[in-house]
């Protein structure tokens, strides 16, 4: 039996990217839903279809890190500055920002391709999913 990260990754893998369902931002919050029980994105769900109407709802276009910090405090989880197996954050490459999952010394995140695989993005901010 597979651990509940490698689940998520295989499910991220064989889904399509659908805005305000299986996007970058709300994968992340289904793995803390699955992980705590806490679904921080409760009031984001279905309420945006593409990345125009996500922008107008959450402001995104100023960065993923308000947006996701905001989902992190309904779900109660603290920020960490070493993040581990497990954790998520907001990634940096180049100038793309997206959401991730810390898979230990990679990243994990879920984009318009599917699953990509980071060794060492810039980590704008984290969070520790732990319990």
């Amino acid at each position: 039996m597979s651990d509940l990260v490698t689940q998520h990754l295989r499910r991220w893998a064989t889904t399509d990217f659908i805005w305000g369902e299986t996007d970058c931002l709300m994968v992340l919050a289904d793995y803390v839903l699955d992980r705590l029980g806490v679904d921080g994105a409760a009031h984001l769900r279905g309420r945006y279809r593409d990345r125009e109407s996500c922008v107008a709802l959450t402001g995104l276009d100023k960065g993923h890190e308000p947006v996701v910090a905001a989902c992190c405090e309904i779900a109660g989880l603290a920020r960490t500055i070493a993040p581990i197996r497990g954790d998520i954050g907001v990634l940096r490459l180049r100038k793309l920002e997206f959401g991730g999952l810390c898979l230990g010394d990679r990243w994990a995140a879920k984009t318009l391709d599917g699953l990509m695989m980071f060794d060492r993005p810039e980590i704008v901010a984290a969070w520790a999913v732990r319990g």
